[in-house]
């Protein structure tokens, strides 16, 4: 009798952990086998010098738990830079950190997706949450409508955040707060930077969002001179810096007794912008940039180096910043690190107006990382800016 129940046990284990031995190299192709067996689809986008792309490949060859919990789908890996993987990185909104994970459904239609790749375990564990429920978004979506309720709005907000549509998230946490009450200001603003951040709304809707995260009951010190931080930041890369007093203001009035280590330097920072936005004073702002600094500044790459870049940030300096970054590339050794500096000093020798040195920079960090594909992008820019495109 126990040996009937153990061979009905197997075949029923076998029944239930349906797996896919087949391999695919296409959307299509993965698509006619997830029908013929039955399961999801897992696209994998990721793009040549991804350290931990390379670390989820190289483990979905090796470890046996990783091999496990991809028999239970259809496993599409797609190359954001290369053929079908370019107009799919885009249809499914892959973003620009990798790996990224889709889970879909026989049509295509999106079902969860997850961000990062470090280490089996990590994986295995999102991958079976996924796997858990089935249902689209498009049908969570419908369902939501019909009957809401606060942990779907909550769960709807952080899909739409983590797929960019970031307008969505901020309608999915506004009524997740109508439902229960409780303040979500500090992640509808965050959600409401993002927007702004990738053009999908003005500087002038993004401000309503600080103004009511800054008034939030329950907001910290060092929350509200993050708020600050992220409007001004926005504000420099939208031309609208002269909208940000009020909100440097108010992060330094937060932060003033604050005592932690991050709160400080963010401090140092909003009073440099103070200095550079409401005083209209560079050398001033640089000065308090300088002074703020530790005193072995200049002897220490990693410190001047990152001077450096809070000079290109704000498009201010740019002479000294250009001399300690080739100081910083004579020292780097050759790799990816060095094909960073060498990427900044592209920028700087773009943002002082000479894009043909900014081409030869760019052209010697790819030289130092040929498998970063986000070099060979920044390339083609300043290739079709040198050509009047």
């Amino acid at each position: 009798m126990r040996a009937i129940l153990l061979i009905v046990s197997a075949i029923l284990f076998l029944h239930s952990t349906a797996f896919c031995d087949e391999t695919t190299s296409s959307f299509d192709s993965a698509r006619t086998i997830a029908v013929r067996q039955d399961l999801p689809l897992l696209l994998e986008f990721h793009f040549e010098g991804c350290e931990y792309c390379e670390l989820a490949a190289r483990e979905a060859e090796t470890e046996e738990i990783v091999k496990a919990a991809l028999k239970r789908v259809v496993h599409l890996p797609l190359n954001v830079a290369e053929g079908e993987g370019v107009e799919l990185a885009e249809q499914y909104r892959a973003g620009e950190t990798y790996p990224v994970f889709i889970l879909t459904n026989v049509g295509g239609e999106i079902i969860s997706r997850f961000t990062g790749y470090t280490g089996a375990g990590q994986f295995v564990h999102r991958l079976n949450t996924s796997l858990k429920d089935l249902t689209t978004i498009n049908d969570r979506v419908a369902a939501f409508e019909l009957a809401p309720s606060y942990r779907e709005a909550l769960d709807l907000a952080q899909y739409f955040n983590d797929s960019f549509e970031y307008l969505k998230a901020v309608d999915y946490y506004r009524r997740a707060q109508t439902l229960t009450g409780r303040d979500f200001a500090y992640k509808i603003f965050l959600a409401t930077v993002n927007a702004g951040w990738t053009g999908q709304t003005a500087f002038a809707q993004v401000l309503p969002s600080v103004d009511s995260a800054l008034k939030a009951p329950a907001i910290s010190a060092g929350d509200s001179i993050r708020i600050a931080q992220l409007t001004v930041k926005l504000a420099r890369k939208l031309g609208a810096t002269d909208q940000v007093a009020g909100y440097l203001q108010a992060g330094l009035k937060a932060g003033a007794d604050s005592k932690a280590p991050k709160d400080r330097d963010a401090l140092i920072d909003l009073r440099a912008d103070s200095a550079l936005y409401i005083a209209l004073d560079t050398a001033g702002a640089v000065e308090l940039k300088r002074k703020a600094l530790d005193s072995d500044w200049q002897t220490n790459p990693d410190k001047f180096y990152a001077f450096s870049k809070w000079c290109l940030e704000r498009k201010i300096n740019l002479e000294e910043a250009e001399r300690w970054t080739r100081e910083v590339w004579g020292r780097a050794a050759p790799g990816k690190f060095k094909a960073r500096v060498l990427s900044t000093l592209a920028s700087i020798r773009e943002a002082r107006g000479d894009i043909q040195e900014a081409i030869y920079f760019m052209e010697l960090a790819i030289e130092e990382d040929s498998r970063n594909s986000q070099l060979a992008k920044q390339l083609d820019r300043y290739w079709e800016q040198s050509s009047g495109r």
